[in-house]
């Protein structure tokens, strides 16, 4: 269980922060949603995934011009907490979150962006299992793609179905499958992909990881 203190500060100054800065400059809010995997098989690697969220709710406190919108599911039962102009409301959701045995509910997560209002300009999936149909995800996924709404999947583990259903959604989406890695932690790939999305190659430029900045960069054309 990852304990926050009484009182949350927002992180100093970062290059995320900055990226994001820009938008309000503009008046243009980034939409950022997120579907995590908390069911049974992420047990092991939980208090690993809440840390790494946790550091990046707390670099994006206090920035108005950035939305979040947090789905998460085990047990069955999949939980919408809606569009929040506060990170650390929803980094004090996540810390309340523990994983349960159930089946994956990728797509139901991914209809919910797909059918709201409100388009999300980057959706990041956490996971490290795909128990649904294949064929039934194509659907909210070319939807999402439509709307510019880009997926990056970071997964856990070496499930090739998983690998499979993840390669697929971030390739229709033009966004970026990704396997975690001692190199390649959660919070840095999260934070890549929010630099990506606020402010483009420019601002990912800032990300420190090396490794994460180029699996991150969109394939070049061909």
């Amino acid at each position: 269980m990852i304990m926050l203190p009484a009182i949350i500060k927002p992180n100093k100054s970062t290059a995320l922060t900055r990226a994001v800065a820009a938008f309000k400059a503009q008046r243009r809010p980034v939409h950022i949603g997120m579907i995590i995997d908390a069911t049974g098989s992420r047990e092991h690697s939980w208090e690993q995934a809440q840390t790494a969220q946790l550091r990046m709710f707390k670099d994006l406190a206090g920035l108005k011009a950035l939305q979040l919108r947090l789905l998460e599911f085990g047990g069955g039962k999949l939980s919408d907490y809606g569009w929040q102009g506060d990170a650390l409301k929803v980094a004090k959701k996540m810390t309340a979150v523990r994983c349960r045995q159930g089946l994956t509910q990728f797509i139901p997560a991914l209809e919910a962006f797909a059918n709201d209002k409100t388009k999300t300009d980057a959706l990041i999936l956490i996971g490290d299992a795909f128990e649904e149909c294949s064929n039934v995800v194509l659907m909210p996924t070319c939807t999402l793609r439509n709307r510019g709404s880009r997926v990056f999947c970071f997964r856990e583990g070496d499930d090739p179905v998983a690998a499979s259903a993840f390669n697929s959604i971030a390739e229709a989406t033009g966004g970026r499958s990704i396997k975690l890695g001692d190199q390649l932690p959660l919070s840095d790939l999260c934070s890549g992909a929010a630099l990506l999305t606020a402010g483009g190659q420019d601002a990912l430029k800032r990300l420190p990881n090396a490794k994460a900045r180029q699996l991150l960069l969109p394939p070049p054309k061909p």
